[in-house]
């Protein structure tokens, strides 16, 4: 949807009720929404966390990393949000990626 992910949120509120929905949303080191955008999620009770190649990481706000070789890159840049209990998340993130 490149850079109409809140504004599509924004209109779902019936969905961001909802307590089996998932959300996995991409977000770059230059987004000028990408704090709205997490607080607008957290704010429905999502808590996030950025998906890199060694599992999910906790957030308590957007980690947009900027990639080593190209500062105006993100070096992960997808993030999941889910309303399941951290310790569940993070389980099923060891099943999947490995500690």
């Amino acid at each position: 949807c490149e850079g109409s992910e809140l504004d599509i949120l924004k209109s779902s509120s019936e969905i961001l009720q909802r307590e089996d929905v998932d959300w996995i949303v991409e977000l770059l080191v230059g987004d000028n929404f990408k704090n709205e955008l997490f607080s607008y999620l957290t704010g429905y009770g999502y808590l996030g966390y950025l998906i890199t190649n060694g599992g999910l990481v906790p957030e308590e706000r957007p980690l947009t990393l900027p990639s080593p070789e190209y500062k105006n890159r993100t070096l992960w840049k997808n993030h999941f949000f889910s309303k399941r209990p951290e310790a569940e998340v993070l389980s099923a993130s060891t099943r999947i990626y490995g500690q």
